[in-house]
């Protein structure tokens, strides 16, 4: 044989060897994305239903945080001063943060962060909150008559 022919023979298994590379390599990769067999479909397979299906509830508003400043209340012996903390609520997407301040304050729903703070609004009935313009009119059910409120 001649050297010419023994290059073209080296060349052919070259060629052969990175075309069989390439087959391989594609097989393992095509394989990875082939599903796991599932189970065998059997005769006791209930049919479909004629009765449609039951509605899920519907979902709560989506909600969003909303940081508001909340005054808690620190007894001195002649005097009591408010003390103003910042917290962060969850807030109704279509709600009003100062909406959800009065409702989680006066639910009791947010504690003072010092425990020498206290909650003077802790269980007074909330009930409603109408805005008009600048003017936010808070019902608290007539719980403070007579208190100068």
């Amino acid at each position: 044989m001649s050297r010419r022919r023994l290059a073209t023979r080296a060349e052919l298994l070259i060629r052969a060897s990175a075309h069989l590379a390439l087959a391989s390599a594609l097989a393992v990769a095509l394989a990875g994305c082939v599903p796991p067999p599932g189970p065998e479909p059997t005769a006791s397979t209930a049919p479909p239903s004629a009765r449609p299906s039951e509605t899920a509830e519907p979902t709560a508003a989506p909600t969003e945080t909303a940081e508001v400043e909340l005054f808690f209340a620190v007894s001195h012996p002649t005097d009591i001063d408010l003390i103003p903390e910042t917290h962060e609520l969850e807030v109704e997407s279509d709600g009003s943060a100062i909406e959800a301040a009065l409702a989680a304050i006066t639910e009791g729903a947010i504690a003072p962060t010092d425990p020498d703070y206290a909650n003077l609004w802790r269980d007074v009935p909330l009930n409603g909150v109408e805005r008009g313009g600048d003017v936010l009119r808070v019902d608290l059910g007539g719980l403070l008559q007579g208190v100068g409120a």
